[in-house]
């Protein structure tokens, strides 16, 4: 027998938390301890609970994709992609939880929501790429980017980038494959670096990045010299400055009003933990875990803080602008 990890009169009087959002049933409320607090092995029927969406959350969910929509109408500058999934998405799976996969719920609404610094870091990764290897990425109308522009658009943090020098410690936490990718990017960063000494919104970009002061008056006499320096973590990791773009959070809309549980089966859970040779023997161990169905309702909004840009960039940005669109996930 299970229970929830609150009294069980008070479950009882809450009709078993059936009217309580979905994040917290699945935080707060989640059936899965037995009488003595053990973990009870039953874990899809205690995650199928947590996946309907009652009709006032429901009303509250549509209510905050709704306050979105008539923010972002103060922000000509903005583009909205609306969307339908194609596939069950899953967002938080490393947040814990005593299913082993987490999920993402806004606090203190309970909602499933994908947080706007996701879809920055994947949105920057492809520009990064597109900068960095636009023989790869680039097609047809798709405009000439250069990291610069990527830290204009989305901010230069000093320990981000897969082209910097790793450390010492860092040489020991990754892995021989990431290490091989690493070393792709250093290659095609040192040929990029050299096309930006000269670039004409380098010096703005440092008067914006470096405090007054002689490191600037130097930088400013010599900008290459400050893409050298930016190799050393004390120079990059000093540096944190915002981009002209503000991502925000989405709230997906799932089909037919409910979440979904999923399975995943590893064939080779013991070499994967314990090490090993993996074989055909291997028994797969079904691992269930919360996601948003097909066919759900994704808006992604982004603002453009268009002052904050060099003139150029900032046109660029305006003709490349399409205008808003429906899309498939």
């Amino acid at each position: 027998m299970t229970q929830e990890a609150v009294i069980r009169s008070i479950a009882a009087v809450a009709d078993k938390f059936n009217a309580a959002a979905p994040g917290h049933r699945f935080h707060l409320y989640f059936p899965i301890w037995q009488d003595n607090w053990d973990l009870d092995k039953i874990k899809k029927d205690a995650l199928q609970s947590c996946t309907r969406i009652p009709s006032p959350v429901l009303d509250l969910l549509d209510g905050l994709r709704t306050r979105q929509q008539n923010l972002f109408a103060a922000f000509p500058e903005g583009l909205r992609v609306a969307g339908i999934s194609s596939a069950p998405f899953a967002t938080g799976l490393g947040n814990e939880h005593p299913v082993e996969n987490g999920f993402a719920f806004l606090t203190p609404c309970g909602l499933p929501y994908l947080a706007g610094s996701g879809v920055k870091g994947v949105l920057r990764r492809a520009a990064e790429e597109l900068a960095l290897f636009p023989e790869d990425f680039a097609q047809g109308d798709t405009p000439v980017l250069t990291l610069l522009d990527v830290w204009w658009l989305f901010g230069f943090e000093g320990a981000a980038g897969a082209w910097w020098p790793l450390s010492a410690s860092e040489q020991k936490d990754v892995s021989d494959e990431a290490k091989e990718g690493r070393v792709r990017f250093r290659e095609r960063f040192l040929t990029h670096r050299g096309t930006l000494a000269d670039h004409p919104d380098l010096p703005a970009f440092i008067c914006r990045v470096i405090p007054r002061g002689k490191d600037r008056d130097r930088y400013l006499a010599n900008p290459g010299q400050f893409l050298d320096e930016l190799d050393q973590i004390q120079v990059r990791g000093d540096i944190q400055t915002r981009g002209a773009l503000t991502f925000w959070d989405v709230f997906p809309r799932p089909a037919k009003g409910a979440l979904s549980v999923e399975i995943m089966p590893p064939h080779h859970s013991d070499y994967y933990q314990h090490g090993g040779t993996p074989n055909d023997a291997d028994q797969p161990n079904p691992i269930p875990f919360l996601a948003i169905p097909p066919d759900s309702q994704f808006d992604f909004h982004v603002i453009c803080a268009a002052p904050d840009l060099p003139r150029r960039v900032a046109a660029d940005l305006a003709t490349a602008t399409p205008e808003r669109v429906h899309s498939c996930l």
